[in-house]
């Protein structure tokens, strides 16, 4: 053209880099602001398909009417192939000193089964004879990177928000949780589990990111079990123990192979994953007490003080007997107690209500 209106490489890269970064929309009105006389104007928005007008994302230049008389925008630019310029010849005022902006060419620089993105310039119609072939130009030159790299901006959101949804879900687990790749390497950890390698008594994380146990001979039982579950297509979870570091407790740690990678990239984890095998690492310390808190039992099943302290020295393991004797409280107000505690749960025997208790201890974010 010679006249300074296409695209250079610089603006193509500012363009990508403004999407990777996550600031396309402003970054693609000024490129194109730069581009186009100031009597230009730029409109990006939305339409969502079957419905007319459209949701202004952003405008530069001087203001034309939203809406162009007489357009039904929805059916206009969803007949519009995608990347191809579309012109709107029709006037409401026909006269050379028009000053409405009844002209306009623009292009789809994206499209989903809902909504597409349009890029639109508008002019008057005085204008016509001097722009239209010079904006189509500009248009059709930097149609391609504009699909592109909208396209980057879309993988990018979709990205983050599985990123935000699987640190959600590992959130929900009440035990500390890591996503390994087959190397052993973290891909992602819950809290607990962040303040589990935090203590470094048990597993630690080196400056790679890969998960160790402190215990050498732990390490090692460690690396085998990944290995194995990595590479078999029979087993697919083990569970092991970890020495504590300079203590005689342990921890148990249960190893799984999450089903495919495939999944994990249709946004059931987190992306990113390669296509190795990806593994879930619980750590469970058996030692630690259960715990349900108290309010949770008086507003599911109306326990009073006395039932709820019984209730939770039942699912840590107390006896009847030991508890009595602890508390100095005859062994048969603690049966009333006890009965009181099995209608309200709808449990018949103090094995099933234990298990009860238990299933929801393990279910408690608390």
């Amino acid at each position: 053209m010679g006249d300074g209106m296409l695209c250079d490489m610089r603006d193509i890269d500012s363009l990508y880099n403004a999407a990777f970064e996550g600031n396309f929309p402003k970054s693609l009105v000024t490129v194109i602001g730069s581009k186009v006389p100031k009597d230009v104007s730029i409109a990006l928005f939305t339409n969502e398909a079957g419905k007319p007008g459209c949701s202004i994302l952003l405008q530069s230049g001087p203001l034309p009417p939203t809406v162009m008389p007489g357009w039904n925008w929805g059916s206009k630019f969803w007949s519009t192939p995608l990347g191809s310029v579309y012109h709107d010849r029709d006037s409401a005022d026909t006269s050379p000193d028009a000053k409405t902006f009844d002209c306009a060419v623009g292009v789809v620089i994206g499209r989903s089964q809902l909504r597409q993105t349009v890029l639109e310039l508008r002019f008057t119609l005085r204008r016509n004879e001097q722009l239209r072939g010079r904006l189509v130009a500009l248009l059709e030159d930097v149609a391609p990177h504009l699909q592109h790299a909208l396209r980057i901006l879309t993988l990018r959101c979709h990205d983050s928000q599985a990123v935000r949804m699987a640190s959600g879900m590992l959130e929900l687990l009440p035990f500390p949780t890591f996503l390994l790749d087959s190397d052993g390497v973290v891909q992602r950890l819950n809290s607990r589990a962040t303040a589990l390698v935090g203590r470094m008594d048990t597993l630690s994380m080196g400056a790679d990111e890969s998960l160790h146990a402190a215990d050498p001979a732990s390490d090692a039982a460690l690396y085998e079990a990944i290995s194995k579950i990595s590479a078999s297509h029979h087993k697919r979870a083990d569970i092991i123990a970890i020495k504590k570091s300079g203590i005689k407790s342990r921890q148990f740690i249960t190893i799984a192979r999450l089903p495919t990678t495939e999944l994990l990239a249709n946004g059931s984890c987190a992306p990113g994953f390669d296509s190795r095998a990806m593994l879930v690492l619980i750590a469970q310390q058996c030692a630690e007490p259960l715990s349900i808190s108290h309010d949770m039992l008086w507003h599911t099943f109306e326990m009073n003080s006395k039932e709820v302290d019984l209730a939770l020295s039942l699912l840590n393991g107390e006896s009847i007997g030991d508890y009595a004797s602890r508390r100095h409280i005859p062994k048969q107000t603690l049966r009333n107690q006890l009965s009181g505690i099995m209608r309200k749960t709808d449990t018949s025997r103090q094995s099933e209500l234990v298990g009860l208790l238990t299933r929801l201890a393990l279910a408690s974010t608390h």
